[in-house]
């Protein structure tokens, strides 16, 4: 069984003398919260009842935690069921919208790549090593850069020619047949 972080025991308490607007009020900044990291908890809205919720809600979804399972350690603790409803009612809608809106990751928009010889360092004069410069820029705008040796390089055509190799075997396979139907 789950147990509960002394800010979520908290939160529960301070819930007792908390009237059902501030509680929903204190929902709606947790949402917020969840949805942008960047945003903060809003001046108004009491520190352990937001600590609180937020806590619960990462907690929920950490451990997979069900509805039932949800209402079920919040009744243990005393929580009023109003309060117990309207955290249920928060959560699916939370996990309703993410099953609507699929993941979508960024993809590639532009890849580019050149080669340096390092031709000495500080300690050796003569060291002629290859190194291996790649840049991408994906569809959400963000650059990554990175750098790698040419053993590194020659291991990543080889994975990667693994990979498709085995893409192409699963596409051959009967499910995938059944699918495009």
């Amino acid at each position: 069984m789950t147990e509960l972080s002394q800010t979520i025991l908290d939160m529960i308490s301070t819930s007792q003398t908390t009237d059902k607007q501030q509680f929903q009020n204190a929902l709606k900044s947790v949402v917020s919260v969840l949805k942008n990291p960047t945003l903060s908890k809003p001046k108004h809205i009491s520190l352990s009842l937001f600590a609180g919720l937020y806590d619960l809600f990462q907690m929920i979804e950490k451990q997979k935690i069900s509805e039932s399972g949800v209402r079920e350690l919040l009744q243990k603790s005393n929580m009023q069921t109003k309060f117990i409803n309207e955290i249920i009612t928060v959560m699916n809608n939370i996990y309703q919208k993410q099953k609507e809106e699929p993941i979508h990751y960024p993809t590639l928009v532009d890849f580019s790549w050149r080669v340096d010889v390092i031709i000495s360092t500080a300690s050796l004069s003569r060291v002629l090593r290859p190194v291996i410069h790649l840049r991408m820029v994906l569809s959400d705008g963000s650059v990554k850069q990175f750098e790698m040796s040419m053993q590194n390089f020659q291991n990543l055509r080889f994975q990667t020619a693994k990979v498709i190799s085995e893409m192409q075997t699963l596409e051959k396979s009967a499910i995938f047949k059944i699918l495009d139907v």
